[in-house]
């Protein structure tokens, strides 16, 4: 399909990082074909960019932005990340997933980013879709869902169907 998607989230442990790759093979495997972890994207136009700068860039010009916030591993670099996103248009933060894993019977899996962006208010506008501790199925699962459904409701449905 004709849609790039980004996924982003920690890469260490390295055991986040496996997860990371994971999750963008299962969705190259379902179709969507141009969608890479944002670290395996070129680099974009102009000086060489930092690791924040490449993320800024790719989370502007993705059609969909997958975010991983595992229970685990530093998560500095992800609520950065979505501290951008809450800062562009409607449209990107509707374009965004973050997949917040849990452990059963957990009530706030957000709590360490919720913190982090205490000061900002749009952060309830992103769609959040909360996974069970190491159930990478879920993980898949969550982002296909969310891809193929916007796509649906945007009427691009023929892209679901390699058009």
């Amino acid at each position: 399909m004709s849609v790039r998607i980004s996924v982003f989230g920690p890469y260490y442990p390295r055991r986040n990082l496996e997860r990371l790759i994971k999750l963008r093979d299962g969705l190259v495997e379902a179709g969507f074909r141009d969608t890479e972890l944002v670290r395996d994207r070129p680099d974009p136009p102009g000086p060489p960019p930092t690791a924040e700068g490449k993320s800024f860039y790719y989370l502007e010009r993705s059609d969909f932005n997958v975010m991983f916030f595992p229970r685990f591993g530093d998560k500095s670099g992800v609520s950065i990340e979505v501290r951008h996103v809450l800062g562009l248009g409607p449209e990107i933060k509707r374009s965004t997933l973050l997949i917040a894993e849990i452990r059963l019977g957990e009530h706030d899996p957000l709590a360490v980013l919720t913190s982090l962006l205490r000061d900002a208010p749009e952060f309830s506008k992103l769609r959040v879709a909360k996974v069970l501790q190491r159930d990478d199925k879920l993980v898949l699962n969550a982002a296909r869902s969310f891809v193929e459904r916007r796509l649906i409701e945007d009427g691009r449905y023929s892209e679901l169907l390699g058009g």
